[in-house]
């Protein structure tokens, strides 16, 4: 009798460390899908950001760079304005993103 709660044990216990392992990977995998998206959607707000300001600022360049480590949606962003004539302005900011 006692063997076989102990047996009983052991199997939930693999249970739930199978378990853990499973989700750890599905959390990697979305982490890394975000990542990829989030990469992908900046590139194109970038682009679109500097279209904009040329088209504002006749002449004139925008950027958004990240700034800071870790994943791309954990970083900062930096953005920077050239008017014609003159140097870069910087401006930054952090969105924080937040894991439930």
């Amino acid at each position: 009798m006692v063997k076989k709660e102990l047996d009983d044990r052991h199997k939930q216990k693999e249970d739930i460390l199978q378990s853990i392992k499973t989700l750890k990977e599905g959390i990697e995998k979305i982490d890394n899908e975000a990542e990829e998206k989030y990469l992908n959607t900046f590139n194109l707000v970038n682009q679109k950001f500097g279209e904009f300001i040329k088209e504002l600022f006749v002449g004139g360049d925008g950027v958004l760079k990240m700034v800071g480590d870790g994943k791309a949606f954990e970083k900062g962003v930096e953005i920077s304005v050239k008017k014609p004539g003159r140097n870069f302005q910087n401006c930054n900011f952090s969105l924080v993103v937040r894991k439930h």
